[in-house]
């Protein structure tokens, strides 16, 4: 065995029995996906708070109407849609504001019998905007009236002999292309930056370790004047922390796998949204930028003079890549050639591209891989270098 064999299996085993690293790599990676989970549970709360269903599948809340008396061909429209009309509360507002109902229709007196005559009725509905389960449950109410009063209008509108096409001189289809089809696969999009974030961090303290910790227990200088080849002993560190960067993301993405499919396929349907196939491919367009940010590590871990200088550099490390992760949640852009010569940027942009369903072009992915292999060949080396220096055992340029 070539010498840094030895020194990687000797991190590998030091650092797995450290508990700091153990929980770097577990803790961290876990934080997004048990978030994950929470945000996919609630929101399914939010949404299923009946048994019914509609047209479109979306399972929906049971319905609290005050008058409905006034209006039993709305009650039996609403049922036909599978809400489950309830009677309402004493105090409304109260109800509303303390959370104990998401939403409350008030039917005005006489609605049926106003638009029988042809005049205007008035419905009134209740809802905290503060509160998701309210929002979500009022835009579906609104637009489940919006069809009831289309309707009626069409009613009026032939009593009078007047065509519905009169008033409707053209209609418009939307053809709608997505890969993802409900709501629940749109968390899918947040993965990226979640996932970059554990890049960044999944081996950091075994780097650090690795290096300013051995710095300051006095065994670094020890390990240095063996015969070896220096940049071997930082070959095999290096090693030994791209070992753990990859497996906090196996744990990560696994983890992430869990969460989508721990909510229920009837009422989401989020098992559809990250497949085994997405997370392999997330996994192989991972690879080149852990080497990569392993690199970057190294050498900040080499240059800084103490363990705790070189937490608060590393820590800092991964804000600035997590950042146009986010921006690009919101503003998706698509691959553009230039972007896959640009380390970092190019895995973003093929993350997004990937949870997005969008094909991704095989040439885009060599070159991005290429390009960050490249970058990392060359921290490498410096790295390698940095090793060569006999100041690398007090820290420091």
């Amino acid at each position: 065995m070539q010498p840094f064999w030895w020194v990687f299996l000797k991190e590998v085993v030091d650092n797995a029995r450290d508990r700091r690293s153990t929980l770097a790599a577990l803790v961290y990676p876990l934080l997004g996906p048990l978030l994950f989970a929470a945000l996919l549970h609630f929101t399914t709360s939010a949404l299923s708070g009946g048994s019914g269903k509609d047209a479109a599948g979306l399972v929906i809340q049971p319905l609290p109407v005050a008058g409905a008396e006034h209006a039993p061909q709305l009650m039996t429209f609403l049922r036909t849609k599978g809400i489950r009309v309830l009677d309402p509360p004493a105090d409304i507002e109260t109800a509303v504001k303390q959370g104990r109902w998401p939403i409350i229709l008030r039917v005005s007196d006489g609605f049926d019998a106003k638009l029988a005559a042809g005049e205007n009725a008035q419905l009134i509905v209740y809802n905290d905007a503060s509160r998701l389960s309210g929002e979500i449950a009022a835009a579906h109410l609104g637009r489940l009236l919006g069809d009831y009063r289309e309707r009626e209008a069409e009613r009026r509108l032939q009593r009078r002999g007047v065509p519905l096409t009169e008033l409707t001189p053209f209609t418009v289809d939307n053809v709608i292309y997505a890969a993802r089809r409900n709501v629940a696969d749109l968390f899918v999009y947040l993965v990226p930056p979640f996932i970059m974030f554990t890049v960044f961090i999944g081996g950091v303290y075994l780097a650090i370790d690795a290096t300013s910790g051995e710095r300051e227990r006095g065994s670094l200088e020890p390990l240095m004047t063996l015969p070896v080849p220096r940049w071997q002993i930082m070959l095999g560190k290096y090693l030994a922390a791209f070992v753990f960067t990859v497996f906090a993301l196996l744990v990560q993405l696994a983890a992430f796998y869990l969460a989508f499919q721990s909510v229920p396929a009837d009422s989401f349907s989020a098992g559809t949204g990250f497949f085994v196939s997405t997370a392999l491919h997330l996994i192989i367009t991972a690879l080149p930028l852990m080497a990569f940010t392993v690199g970057i590590q190294m050498i900040i871990a080499t240059l800084t003079r103490s363990f705790k200088e070189a937490q608060t550099w590393l820590g800092l490390l991964p804000i600035g890549p997590a950042i146009p992760g986010l921006a690009m949640v919101f503003l998706p852009v698509g691959g553009k050639l230039w972007m896959m010569l640009v380390p970092v940027l190019s895995q973003v942009v093929l993350m997004g591209e990937i949870v997005r369903g969008t094909p991704v072009s095989l040439s885009f992915q060599l070159t991005a891989a290429g390009t960050t292999l490249a970058a990392a060949a060359v921290l490498l080396a410096i790295a390698g270098k940095l090793y060569e220096r006999d100041e690398i055992i007090f820290g420091g340029i």
